[in-house]
């Protein structure tokens, strides 16, 4: 199996995305249906404040270009849903920016994980623990609005900024961050939250995201991955 620092990245290929490009969606679900990894069927959570968007025009068009970029980046991605607001979707303008949106989805190239949840847990958290020593790792609750701009300001195209604790547990592993997209007009700060954890000893990884304009903006998103951590 691959390093954790590979598998977070591995994870994260939406990041340098114009994934806003798209027609909006039409058909909507407000409920996750099963999901196939190897040869058992799994019931996952629905992420709290998203809809399932999979089979709407904008998610048939994001798998897409998910699985592109991922192909393009040497990964062999599984895209298992994809989600973005509920407001967006069952919007009668048909909104063609999602508020928030993300995607479930595990790479093939990284390999099965045989050491159970705890040991990945412990793996990504030396790994996210090595790798934001810098004031990139600051703690949420110590970030103030100069020290966001801060970061804001510091932060490259596509780097991720860790600005809270993970959260491990039995049932998984969730951190969250900050990074920068390219877009068609220069280049959008947005927040994310990654919740890993296994099934059928594959490793998969729920990313959310939504803009970034003040620290407020993070606190619904934090929420709706704690509480999709306590439902798997």
């Amino acid at each position: 199996m691959k390093k954790p620092s590979e598998v977070i990245r591995g994870f994260t290929f939406a990041l340098y995305a114009v994934f806003f490009l798209f027609a909006s969606a039409t058909a909507f679900s407000e409920e996750i249906g099963p999901v196939k990894i190897g040869a058992k069927d799994y019931l996952l959570p629905l992420p709290d404040g998203f809809c399932e968007a999979s089979k709407s025009p904008w998610g048939v068009n994001y798998i897409q270009f998910l699985n592109n970029l991922s192909a393009s980046a040497g990964g062999d991605p599984v895209i298992l849903n994809v989600f973005r607001d509920c407001g967006s979707l069952k919007s009668k303008q048909q909104e063609r920016f999602p508020k928030l949106w993300g995607y479930l989805a595990f790479d093939r190239t990284v390999g099965k994980a045989w050491l159970g949840q705890g040991a990945l847990n412990r793996r990504l958290r030396k790994t996210l623990s090595n790798e934001s020593a810098d004031d990139a790792g600051t703690q949420l609750k110590n970030l103030t609005d100069r020290s966001l701009e801060k970061i804001k300001a510091n932060i490259r195209i596509g780097e991720i900024k860790v600005i809270c604790d993970p959260v491990g547990t039995k049932r998984g592993f969730m951190t969250c961050g900050l990074t920068r997209l390219v877009t068609a007009s220069g280049h959008q700060d947005v927040y994310l939250v990654s919740v890993i954890f296994l099934r059928n000893r594959e490793i998969l990884t729920l990313t959310l995201y939504r803009n970034a304009t003040d620290l407020s903006d993070l606190d619904g998103l934090v929420s709706a991955g704690k509480k999709y951590l306590a439902a798997l």
